[in-house]
């Protein structure tokens, strides 16, 4: 049967926050895209739940910087783990808008593959 119209596929934004500069995110979820508005620095990164032995599991992370006062974010990459190498930075900019892909493996190592999209 021929699809008409205009189908679109939508996916939920799960919104996330820090508590103590730490960012925790479930990634037992059934949710691939998270958004956190920055309202103080992020020193760390926790990711509950990986996923089974052999598998990952690909993220889209979207990082809000704060609206009149510029915050830091560690990477959440493992040490190394930077697509092309080079250490990913935070945007500066206030109120800017950054997503970041992240694969989380089984073994709890992510490969950060920053889009440098404004989003």
């Amino acid at each position: 049967m021929p699809i008409t119209g205009n189908p679109q596929v939508t996916k939920p934004t799960t919104t996330i926050s820090s508590s103590s500069g730490v960012v925790t995110i479930d990634l037992g979820m059934v949710n691939d895209r998270y958004e956190i508005t920055l309202t103080e620095n992020v020193t760390s990164w926790v990711f509950n739940n990986p996923p089974q032995t052999g598998e990952y599991k690909e993220i889209t992370v979207t990082i809000i910087q704060h609206a009149s006062a510029a915050k830091t974010v560690v990477s959440p990459a493992t040490a190394g783990r930077t697509a092309g190498g080079i250490a990913w930075v935070a945007d500066t900019t206030l109120s800017s808008r950054e997503a970041l892909v992240l694969q989380c493996f089984s073994d709890s190592t992510r490969t950060l593959f920053p889009t440098g999209r404004q989003v």
